[in-house]
């Protein structure tokens, strides 16, 4: 079973920098090594940057002359020829920011590093895409799992002319386009606790490429669109309430995700892992563990069977979003004795994990006092509209 991860070790250097996930692709890293798993990849995928050419794919030239130089080349009274930032503002007539026109600004600020930052990223995406189409040249049996992982990518926010939501550079769609030279239907599944609006924006009205997001869904919870009513047969809109958990999260995938991609019969997946969801991130929101991501993703690669490229996306709490991702990437390799790891391995960034007593497992975690607002009679009602609407 060819699994492959993206690796460098400029692109780590690189997305740490990152305002938003300071450190956190060297702790996801270092504790994928820690516990044997780069020995078990079919390959390491060595990443190099992407050029701009690669980046214009998708998005508007002028917004990536100024995201890669901060100069768009247009002066300051001329718009870009693509679409504008989706950001509101009082007084159009006024003069616009070059910052604020292509969303360069509050939760997407420049920083030190970003031109290699987007192309390193975009670029780990892209190879990976590489990687799963080189595979069709292959002897390899058209049953068998074909995994291509990059958990430093997953930016479904941004848009084809603007930052937004931490997300600069929209390495998703980038990969679609490029499986699409080969496969002709692409899965998008967005796991994220997030809206994944920069995907569905890009392929709403592709007949090709499904987008399937799960996400938190209330009015003024960023970014305020995913709701049922967007659906069609394209875009399926799950959203959820509050507090969900580990039983309802997997139900939603058995009974509305798999149908989905029954109903649509792609001919490779897309997934944005997403832990933001977690009990213990930041936003606690969902309140999930580790195991509902790790069946998720075991039934994805390995009873699905199609070419999938696994991408990180959103995750707050930088240790929690670690294990987690580990304990994915051993799921993505179908490590048979990952459910007894127990303790955190010696490596680097060991001591960090003290006041957990070292230990991966930190199930016991999830808010006990938390309600699931996701009733039996909500997520029958979700269940019942997709199947209704297939």
């Amino acid at each position: 079973m060819p699994v492959a991860y993206a690796y460098s070790e400029e692109l780590i250097e690189y997305a740490d920098k990152l305002p938003s996930n300071k450190g956190r692709a060297s702790r996801v890293n270092a504790l994928i090594e820690s516990f044997g798993l780069m020995d078990k990849f079919d390959g390491i995928i060595r990443v190099k940057p992407c050029t701009q050419a690669d980046l214009e794919k998708y998005h508007d030239k002028n917004f990536i002359k100024f995201l890669l130089t901060g100069d768009d080349g247009l002066d300051a009274e001329s718009e870009t020829e693509g679409e504008e930032s989706d950001e509101s503002y009082e007084g159009k007539d006024e003069p616009v920011s070059k910052e604020a026109l292509y969303g360069l600004h509050y939760d997407c600020p420049p920083f030190d590093g970003l031109e290699k930052y987007v192309k390193l990223v975009a670029g780990a995406t892209l190879q990976c895409a590489d990687y799963l189409v080189s595979l069709l040249d292959t002897d390899i049996a058209q049953n068998t799992s074909k995994v291509a992982i990059n958990w430093t990518g997953g930016r479904h926010h941004a848009k084809r002319a603007a930052c937004s939501g931490f997300c600069y550079v929209n390495d998703i769609n980038l990969g679609i386009q490029r499986l699409r030279t080969k496969f002709d239907k692409v899965l998008y599944v967005d796991l994220d606790l997030h809206h994944g609006d920069g995907v569905e924006t890009a392929f709403a009205y592709s007949d090709k490429v499904k987008s399937v997001s799960v996400h938190r869904y209330e009015r003024g919870f960023f970014p305020g669109t995913g709701g049922m009513n967007t659906t069609s047969r394209s875009v399926v809109n799950i959203p959820t309430k509050y507090g969900l958990s580990d039983k309802s999260f997997i139900q939603i995938f058995d009974t509305i995700i798999v149908a989905e991609k029954e109903d649509f019969q792609p001919d490779a997946v897309v997934v944005t892992t997403g832990c933001d969801g977690l009990a213990r991130d930041e936003l606690r929101e969902w309140n999930l563990s580790f195991s509902s991501f790790e069946y998720i993703i075991d039934q994805i690669v390995n009873s699905w069977k199609l070419p999938t490229l696994l991408l990180g996306g959103g995750g707050y709490h930088t240790l929690d979003t670690a294990r987690c991702l580990a304990i994915c990437t051993a799921a993505a390799l179908n490590v048979p004795d990952r459910k007894q790891w127990v303790e955190i391995p010696m490596h680097d960034y060991f001591n960090e994990y003290v006041k957990d007593n070292y230990s991966l497992r930190v199930e016991s975690h999830v808010r006990h006092n938390t309600p699931d607002e996701n009733s039996e009679e909500y997520l029958k009602k979700l269940a019942d509209y997709f199947e209704h609407r297939r």
